[in-house]
C-alpha cells in the first residue's frame, strides 16, 4: 500500500474498510433469507477486503477469520438454517 493521508476518506484502505462493513451487512441478510452459498461467497470476499485494510492487526495480516466471518448472526426460530 501507498502511505496516502489517513484522514482522506478515500484512500484505498479506508474504501476497502467500508467495503467489508457492506459485504458484511449483505452476508447477513443472505444467510437469513437461506441464501447459504451466496453469504460464503461474500464472507469471502470481506476477508480478501480485510486484507486490503491493511491494520496491522495479526489475524489480518494471517488472513485468519475475524468473529465477523464465522457463524452468522441469527434469530432464534424464524430463519432457514444452512
Amino acid at each position: 500500500m501507498t502511505s496516502e493521508d489517513p484522514k482522506d476518506d478515500s484512500a484505498p484502505a479506508k474504501v476497502a474498510r467500508k467495503m467489508a462493513d457492506a459485504v458484511t451487512y449483505l452476508s447477513t441478510v443472505a444467510d437469513r433469507a437461506g441464501l447459504c452459498t451466496i453469504a460464503e461467497d461474500l464472507r469471502a470476499v470481506r476477508r480478501s477486503l480485510m486484507k486490503e485494510t491493511g491494520d496491522g492487526s495479526p489475524a489480518a495480516a494471517a488472513g485468519e477469520i475475524c468473529q465477523e466471518d464465522e457463524a452468522p448472526l441469527r434469530k432464534a426460530g424464524n430463519e432457514p438454517s444452512c
